[in-house]
């Protein structure tokens, strides 16, 4: 694999963690199991068959949803201007949050961890169009961008988009079977994604099974709520309208949707990690809108918070 990022050079079988041998140009094999993996469209496809269906299944329903909710472009430049900029017009108030969220976890986050180490290695979980592996990369990060949409306008196949002096791996592979060795990246960063899990203790489990001493686990942009009950509404008036909208189920997946932070110390007991939760501030209109929602009687609205985890000792700072 010579000439490829080191961590495509890193890569171990998905399902076995064999590492991997380039066969040909665009093929990597097992040496245990004689799995052979490929890369399409410049997209390393690193799905263990095994789960094939499944990721189907859930590809179908997730790309239904973004296709009516009108995600994604023809040009370059509006995937190069995210997320401070929606240049289509059609999600300009998302698009000002992740921005919040991303310069808070640049300067809160990033800048200290550039300052004491360095160049990190990063794997940017939930990766969609690639606009945070792109906004790392130009900081001078080695990045992976990883996720099961391969989409060409909303997913990894985004990536054309980019440009190639700021260069990132693309890799299809499921969270619950991440296809690196034990303790070999910085951070793991759940890029608007953590919430799409099945379950929440096996993905964070296999990303602290990836991640070097010292390495950090980052949840940003999935919505958190005070109350359970508000963050299962949101998950039921989520269902109703796909259904409504799109005809059909919603694909049966069993995401667990959303975070509260009584569900992160719960994960904290379970799996040893100390969080750290930050609370960016999106404006004044924000801060007021669950008393807004309360006088209407509407369920709370969802939070984002920046939550940094380690395996580390100590309390995580609330």
């Amino acid at each position: 694999m010579s000439g490829d990022m080191e961590l495509v050079q890193l890569l171990v079988c998905p399902s076995c963690r064999t590492p991997l041998v380039e066969e040909t140009d665009g093929i990597l094999r097992c040496p245990d199991e004689g799995t052979t993996y490929t890369r399409e469209a410049g997209v390393w496809r690193l799905l263990d068959d095994s789960r094939g269906s499944d990721a189907t299944r859930f590809l179908a329903h997730y790309q239904a949803v973004r296709r009516r909710e009108g995600w994604g472009a023809d040009d370059d430049g509006y995937y190069r201007a995210l997320p401070f900029e929606d240049r289509t017009g059609r999600h300009p108030a998302i698009w000002y949050i992740r921005a919040t969220t991303y310069r808070v976890f640049v300067r809160k986050v990033m800048q200290p961890i550039e300052t004491v180490r360095g160049r990190q290695r990063i794997l940017d979980l939930g990766a969609g169009n690639g606009w945070l592996s792109y906004r790392l990369a130009r900081r001078g990060h080695e990045v992976a961008a990883v996720d099961l949409n391969d989409d060409p306008q909303d997913g990894l196949g985004a990536h054309v988009h980019y440009d190639r002096e700021a260069p990132f791996a693309v890799i299809q592979a499921s969270f619950d079977q991440l296809p690196w060795p034990d303790d070999v990246i910085d951070l793991a960063i759940y890029n608007g994604s953590l919430h799409y899990s099945t379950d929440y203790c096996a993905t964070l489990r296999e990303a602290l099974r990836v991640l070097a001493p010292g390495g950090r686990v980052v949840i940003l942009d999935s919505p958190f709520y005070r109350h359970r009950k508000s963050g299962e509404a949101m998950v039921r008036e989520r269902e109703d309208v796909f259904r409504d909208d799109c005809g059909g189920d919603t694909g049966g997946m069993g995401n667990e949707g959303f975070l509260t932070l009584a569900r992160l110390d719960g994960l904290e007991q379970d799996l040893g990690i100390s969080w750290r939760v930050l609370h960016p501030y999106y404006g004044l209109r924000w801060a007021l809108q669950p008393v807004k929602n309360w006088i209407m009687g509407r369920r709370e609205p969802a939070r984002f918070h920046v939550v940094i985890g380690s395996s580390s000792s100590g309390e995580a700072s609330r």
